[in-house]
């Protein structure tokens, strides 16, 4: 009996390891490969797609140019954002698409640069995350007059305040305003509720 107990033990923790261990190896797959697996949490699409698609396209349409009114530096490499006013720091990724869906990580605000100025210079950012724990948690406490501060991977930072704030249904669709200073257009999506916060900051 004693031996019995000890083998299943054994297969136990071996099985678990295994289970464990493969785990761990679909999330990273899923990362690395920005393919959706079923069941797999590291990756996930967006409710978000029409107001994604629709900005995006209001900017195609307006030739991807952006004016500047006056010398803007290269923002370079992104890894975090910080809003002081709720203490939110989230880390920044590069947009992802799976199947031509929009998708993000759960502990990422993730970006698509909209235009560029004659120089090649980045110009207005589309950020894009999910109302969470891992990201930002109460959105509905960012106001207008707000701080949003931008770190660059060398540690250099980019300070803006947002002078916009809505709260919209997936239907509704966001306009950007064009400016002559680098923008900041972000969605936090709530889905439990069936809304998206949108907030425009210079």
């Amino acid at each position: 009996m004693y031996k019995f107990k000890e083998y299943f033990f054994i297969i136990f923790v071996c099985t678990l390891s295994a289970v464990l261990t493969l785990f761990v190896i679909l999330n990273s797959w899923e990362v690395l490969s920005n393919i959706d697996i079923p069941y797999i949490n590291s990756v996930k699409k967006l409710e978000l797609q029409k107001p994604i698609n629709s900005i995006i396209g209001f900017s195609n349409d307006s030739g991807n140019r952006k004016v500047f009114s006056d010398d803007t530096p290269s923002i370079g490499d992104l890894d975090y954002l910080f809003i002081p006013s709720t203490g939110d720091r989230v880390f920044i990724g590069r947009e992802r698409l799976i199947d031509n869906q929009w998708s993000y990580r759960p502990n990422n605000i993730h970006y698509h640069i909209l235009n560029y100025d004659d120089k090649g210079l980045e110009g207005d950012y589309l950020m894009y995350t999910t109302k969470s724990w891992r990201t930002i948690p109460n959105p509905e406490q960012i106001q207008v007059g707000d701080s949003i501060n931008l770190f660059s991977t060398i540690g250099r930072s980019y300070d803006f305040v947002i002078f916009e704030r809505k709260i919209l249904s997936y239907d509704d669709l966001v306009v950007p305003e064009a400016s002559e200073k680098r923008q900041l257009i972000i969605l936090i999506e709530d889905s439990e509720n069936d809304i998206y916060y949108s907030f425009l900051a210079r």
